[in-house]
């Protein structure tokens, strides 16, 4: 697997691994480079009203101020995030837990249910600064 960056050319990627695999290939051995699914680069916004409105409500839920960062891995999940953001929203990714790779990962039943709060306020908050729909 390999993560594309934002920044980062698809077609320029695929030229650097083919050129590695050219180097690294036994002259007896065929290579073809395929690329088999491919997922827009990602990266969170770190301020603007979305995240103001996630740190109020997280801080208000769970009684401390979330980390807010753009660092791997909070980023590195695949998600409809890197679509929404190409799409032009502010985009972030929030959840329950720290990151876990691993046979036996969980999470924490109460941050499940603290997120789900955290998101109803999100978006009761940002529902209210919303302009009113003229019809």
């Amino acid at each position: 697997n390999l993560r594309i960056l934002a920044g980062m050319d698809r077609k320029a990627v695929r030229a650097e691994i083919c050129s590695i695999v050219e180097q690294v290939r036994p002259a007896d051995v065929r290579a073809r480079v395929r690329i088999t699914t491919a997922h827009q680069p990602f990266v969170g916004v770190t301020n603007g009203p979305l995240v103001d409105a996630i740190a109020a409500a997280h801080t208000a839920v769970r009684g401390e101020a979330p980390r807010i960062t753009s660092e791997l891995p909070g980023q590195a999940f695949v998600t409809d995030a890197a679509s929404l953001a190409e799409a032009g929203l502010d985009t972030v990714v929030y959840g329950a837990s720290q990151w876990h790779f691993a046979p036996d990962e969980f999470v924490d039943i109460d941050e499940l249910a603290d997120s789900a709060r955290v998101y109803l306020a999100v978006a009761a908050t940002l529902g209210a600064q919303a302009p009113a729909a003229t019809g």
